[in-house]
């Protein structure tokens, strides 16, 4: 087979989003594909602008876009319309996230470039959302699946939630993230580590330290726990919300 030529669109490009991106474009370049990335630079970690220049991309190009719909798309698009021009044609035009999804699909010039869209969680799966914003981006979203080739799901929830949307893709797959296997350390070493005896139940969480993962409901929860049960929990993370995760 020839080698593909892909266009990766991303616009939250921190934390487990930028993660994904960059281990799939690592891994398309490690199989002989060509790629280009395509970023925003509002919501980036100096972890992915440092790592973006080692996946062995051929072009990176950042773009000002920011996470709230506004003008600042129409000049993503038009960014993307000139990468599409002057490194183009793609076979595939990946999309990640709710934005980088919706200019993925939107963006003009790809001819039959096969375009795929990875969410990593809808918008509409946030609680956070009013009733008005969900339907107006639930109907966004299934407008968009019509434009899809492929639906790349990170889990089954999320696969039954956009069944729920109604959204009815060319092609959709179930494609759980996968992490670098490493050696890890004996139970007894991560205790010791951490400073913690051998005995007594511990409950650890790994994650981003940010309100999305509800660490705050897991400390409220861990409260009730009686001290004399010996328990533990361990918290491995960074985030914007530490300080106030920490004072909790």
């Amino acid at each position: 087979m020839s080698p593909l030529r892909i266009l990766h669109v991303v616009e939250a490009s921190f934390a487990g989003v930028g993660r994904h991106v960059l281990d799939l474009a690592e891994g398309c370049v490690a199989a002989g594909d060509v790629v280009d990335i395509a970023y925003g630079t509002q919501r980036v970690e100096p972890a992915f602008v440092d790592r973006v220049a080692t996946v062995g991309a051929r072009h990176v190009v950042p773009a000002d876009v920011g996470r709230a719909p506004g003008v600042g798309d129409l000049r993503a698009i038009a960014a993307l319309r000139a990468v599409v021009r002057a490194h183009g044609p793609y076979d595939v035009v990946h999309g990640h996230a709710s934005k980088g999804g919706f200019h993925a699909r939107v963006v003009p010039g790809v001819g039959d470039a096969v375009r795929v869209y990875t969410p990593n969680a809808f918008v509409t799966q946030s609680p956070d959302l009013g009733r008005v914003s969900r339907r107006v981006y639930a109907t966004v979203e299934r407008v968009l699946a019509r434009r899809t080739d492929g639906l790349v799901f990170v889990s089954p929830e999320e696969e039954a939630h956009a069944s729920a949307l109604g959204l009815h893709p060319r092609s959709s797959r179930v494609v759980p993230n996968g992490i670098a296997l490493v050696d890890l350390p004996t139970r007894a070493q991560a205790r010791h580590d951490l400073d913690l005896t051998d005995d007594g139940p511990v409950i650890g969480f790994v994650g981003r330290l940010d309100r999305q993962k509800g660490l705050d409901r897991l400390l409220d929860a861990f409260s009730l726990v009686p001290a004399t049960s010996g328990a533990v929990l361990a918290v491995v993370g960074v985030g914007e919300d530490e300080a106030a995760l920490r004072e909790q």
